[in-house]
């Protein structure tokens, strides 16, 4: 009869502990499952906020998109080559095939042939931007030339009668040699003018002019800020 309070004893206690265990069990669970429901949701609007900012912001960087103008000669020039090129590999005599196959001469055409084709996707223009900041991108299949220092923009027929028009250097990303279809495009600090053939010459000149106003504009409007602010801090 002795025995009985210390089993009764020890079967309690051990009672005890386990629902303290299971308690402190049971929170910690409910902590990690709250911690995973609060940081899941913080995550994704973040990165949904980002994504469309930078969304945003790349579709109002360009105001006006025009592919290039491919003249029929032009075209032709670009293309003789190549085919060319195509004719002196393929046609040769059937007597001398293993020969001319074991030659150097397929191996020169063949690698002229890549350069070639790298040389166009480099440099001839497939699209013309006008872009927010008074920049204009000429994009080709394999780079983007960004022209930066924009000072006006003006179709081939009404270039100017002067010399110094004439005189200037240029960058020509023009594929068509019809005058009206040129546009050029002149740059402050001495740097280069560029000629590019747009689709719709004329409004890509009025995109560079609606910018270029824009931009005077804006300096107008900080001048006048600065000037007030000035008056503001002299003594009186």
């Amino acid at each position: 009869m002795s025995n009985l309070p210390s089993t009764a004893m020890t079967t309690s206690c051990l009672a005890e502990v386990k629902d303290y265990t299971a308690l402190h069990e049971n929170s910690n669970n409910n902590s990690s499952n709250n911690t995973q429901v609060s940081s899941s949701p913080s995550r994704s609007p973040r990165g949904l906020k980002k994504s469309s900012s930078k969304i945003k912001q790349n579709k109002k960087l360009i105001v006006f998109v025009s592919s290039s103008k491919y003249q029929w000669l032009i075209g032709f020039l670009v293309v003789a080559p190549l085919f060319a090129i195509l004719v002196s590999i393929t046609m040769f005599d059937v007597q001398s095939q293993e020969e001319y196959k074991n030659s150097s001469r397929i191996w020169i055409l063949g690698w002229l042939f890549i350069l070639i084709m790298i040389v166009y996707m480099a440099v001839l223009p497939r699209q013309v931007d006008v872009r927010s900041n008074g920049t204009v991108a000429i994009k080709t299949c394999l780079l983007t030339f960004h022209i930066d220092d924009i000072a006006r923009a003006y179709r081939g027929c009404n270039i100017e009668s002067n010399y110094d028009s004439f005189l200037r250097p240029r960058v020509r990303f023009a594929t068509s040699l019809e005058r009206d279809a040129a546009v050029v495009i002149r740059r402050n600090h001495g740097k280069w003018d560029v000629v590019v053939t747009p689709q719709d010459p004329e409004g890509f000149v009025h995109a560079i002019e609606g910018i270029l106003r824009q931009k005077e504009d804006e300096k107008d409007q900080n001048l006048v800020s600065t000037e007030g602010s000035t008056s503001l801090l002299q003594p009186v």
